[in-house]
């Protein structure tokens, strides 16, 4: 085994410790229990069929008695396939399942157990999981309108299910084997590609015609991967519901307006679209010279502004005032009016791994006051999954009457965590809150808000973002943000300050998605 070289270097450390006797006295065999399997830095996880070693390299043993759930088991080179008293035992596991091998000593003298004495009989237990082997299979369903899982779809080769244009296929993998890993990739579907641990994928077809899936599920250890692949499965056939509106976004610096299906290229007319640009004193509403289809994705319409540049900091709108468009399934689409561009960003935060901008994977001890007392320290947090905008988890933060805080990130050495920044870019730094309680933000001029700074030499001049105002909406989640230079390039730390004004009552509100993107922002 490639680990027993490690073993054994730690065991002579053992004996070699112990062997520090109090009375001055030297044992020639000190009694020091040392115990290792070939998975034991990989929690004794093996693939069914597969072999597993186990290792008694300890000192000072008189007996020893190994013992192997019944049936399970092949003891390599032994008849007993149940005990065993060898100091180094192979053992091949022929069922899947969880199960306890037992290890018990006797010792000529107490024996150590790391720098303590245990006794001169020791019993040690070790729990083994075998998993089967990864045969990968999967159902597919419909999904009701409500969410709730529906029909079965039909997998056999060439079925090719009915599925009107917009609607979801919920795929639930139903295999062997406990894969850690599930690849899946989607022709027509939206996502068209996921990777990750979850069973269970929900996918959109927005487009006419036949598609099928394939799915890699896999583990690393214990080392396993099956594939398979399934061909036009789904048939996007037309729909008679409604062509919405999804969102307005940017598209390679251009204007890019998604619809929930495709759209028919012979129907759009760029004269029934109008756009308007607001930033300061700037504003224009510039003429839709043209609009194309999105090459890849046809349910995406690309406004042509004659040139005019968006910038991240405008604020941007657009109508659509019908009655032309009509989706690739022949149904007129919404018209919509003052519909607000939402730009696409980049979280830099996202890449880095330290920061927990989504509170994923901290506590609130990773959540420390910054020391700034009297008011500033009246407050409670929690990580909850009460609410959450992504993934499970967000900052809950009740602000006591007239009270507020300050916290920075930081690691369990209490050393705050970091993020790099430039002096020659434009950054916007934004959250997302979801307000539970506002308490009484009527009362007085100093309204209740949350501001994002940064240590070092952070600006205290940035205003709210947000301001907890009382027209502020309550029960839903509301993105707020802040463009931003920072005068010294270098490593920042993130800071959240809350003030709760002189709201006589406790503010109560959750944090989620903290963002820092590199913007572009208008001369």
């Amino acid at each position: 085994m490639k680990y027993h070289n490690l073993y054994w270097f730690i065991a002579i450390l053992f004996i070699a410790s112990a062997c520090q006797e109090d009375d001055g006295l030297t044992r020639e065999e000190p009694s020091h229990r040392v115990v290792f399997t070939s998975e034991m830095d990989y929690n004794n996880e093996i693939e069914v069929d597969n072999r597993l070693s186990f290792g008694d390299i300890s000192t000072g043993i008189e007996s020893r008695t190994w013992t192997f759930p019944e049936g399970v088991v092949d003891i390599i080179g032994s008849d007993n396939d149940v005990t065993s008293t060898e100091a180094n035992v192979r053992a091949e596991f022929t069922e899947v399942g969880v199960y306890e091998v037992k290890l018990n000593q006797v010792f000529k003298e107490d024996a150590f157990v790391g720098n303590f004495q245990r006794g001169r009989e020791l019993d040690t237990s070790i729990i083994i999981t075998v998993f089967d082997s990864i045969q990968a299979s999967v159902d597919a369903f419909y999904i009701n309108d409500d969410g709730t899982t529906g029909a079965q779809l039909d997998l056999s080769p060439g079925a090719s299910n009915d599925l009107p244009a917009a609607e979801f296929v919920r795929l639930v993998y139903t295999g062997t084997g406990s894969p850690k890993n599930l690849t899946w990739t989607i022709e027509g579907g939206t996502p068209s590609f996921y990777s990750g641990p979850e069973l269970q994928l929900d996918v959109e077809f927005k487009f006419l015609g036949e598609y099928g899936f394939a799915l890699s599920a896999g583990r690393q250890r214990p080392a396993g991967l099956d594939e398979i692949e399934f061909e036009n499965i789904v048939n996007v056939i037309p729909s008679t519901e409604p062509v919405s509106l999804e969102r307005i976004t940017d598209v390679d610096g251009q204007i890019g307006v998604v619809y929930s299906r495709a759209i028919d290229p012979e129907t759009i007319d760029p004269s029934e679209f109008t756009v308007a640009i607001s930033n300061g004193f700037f504003q224009a509403e510039p003429t839709v010279a043209s609009i194309a289809l999105d090459p890849v994705s046809p349910n995406i319409l690309i406004l042509d502004i004659g040139g005019e540049p968006i910038y991240n900091d405008d604020a941007i709108t657009i109508s659509y005032s019908g009655p032309s468009l009509i989706s690739a399934d022949g149904v007129v689409a919404d018209q919509f009016t003052d519909e607000t561009l939402i730009f696409n960003k980049v979280n830099i935060l996202a890449n880095l791994g330290s920061v927990d901008y989504g509170f994923e994977n901290s506590g609130v001890e990773n959540w420390m006051d910054l020391g700034w007392g009297d008011n500033w320290a009246l407050y409670t947090i929690d990580i909850s999954n009460t609410v959450a905008y992504t993934g499970d988890n967000s900052l809950f933060v009740n602000m006591d009457p007239e009270g507020g805080m300050i916290i920075g990130n930081v690691d369990l050495n209490e050393e705050f965590e970091t993020f790099p920044v430039l002096t020659d870019k434009a950054y916007e730094l934004g959250l997302w809150v979801y307000v539970e309680d506002p308490g009484d933000p009527t009362v007085g001029f100093l309204k209740p808000d949350i501001r994002l700074y940064w240590g070092p030499d952070t600006d205290f001049n940035l205003g709210p973002n947000p301001e907890l105002n009382p027209d502020f909406p309550i029960g839903e989640w509301v993105y707020s943000s802040a463009f931003i230079e920072f005068q010294e390039a270098g490593d920042k730390s993130l800071w959240i300050r809350g003030f709760n004004g002189i709201n006589p009552l406790n503010y109560r509100l959750y944090i989620d998605e903290i963002t820092l993107a590199e913007v572009e922002l208008r001369p």
